[in-house]
């Protein structure tokens, strides 16, 4: 079975990557940005059971003290702002080291599952009234590295 688990920072906690590059934002030139919220994205492909992943989600993938996630849905944006969704994941065929990773902590929980795909990615929650132009030239110059990633964009309204 197939699970996307995102994971985010608690609404009180200091999202550091969203803010570091809501200042890159800023340097580019474009000042119409609020906030950023980052959230790590893993879709993993396993013969594992719901309660298997919870496990894995509390004991490998988040801190639960200032984390939370969710599995198969989306952490949500604040509706009632304006905002674009960016996702950014490895090109097929680069290597994806916290997939790596992620693969062999399923292992060392004790998880013996036939088969397992990890993918990694983020997803960044821009925040403010952009453009669609103003939030790829955010993707491309800042968030992915095209070579090796690939990105997409979505918009309030595809989301909400």
């Amino acid at each position: 079975m197939q699970y996307v688990i995102e994971v985010g920072y608690k609404d009180n906690i200091l999202d550091a990557l969203g803010e570091s590059i809501n200042k890159d934002i800023h340097d580019l030139g474009i000042s119409k940005v609020s906030k950023i919220k980052s959230v790590q994205i893993y879709k993993i492909d396993a013969d594992l059971n719901f309660a298997q992943i919870d496990d894995l989600c509390c004991k490998l993938l988040i801190d639960p003290i200032t984390q939370e996630y969710v599995v198969n849905k989306t952490i949500d944006a604040a509706a009632s702002e304006k905002h674009f969704v960016i996702e950014v994941w490895f090109k097929k065929g680069v290597t994806d080291s916290v997939a790596d990773t992620v693969i062999t902590g399923v292992k060392d929980l004790g998880f013996q599952p036939a088969q397992i795909t990890v993918h990694t990615g983020v997803k960044y929650i821009v925040y403010g009234k952009l453009q669609a132009k103003e939030a790829k030239s955010i993707a491309s110059k800042l968030l992915a590295n095209t070579i090796v990633q690939d990105y997409f964009i979505g918009t309030a309204e595809k989301y909400d």
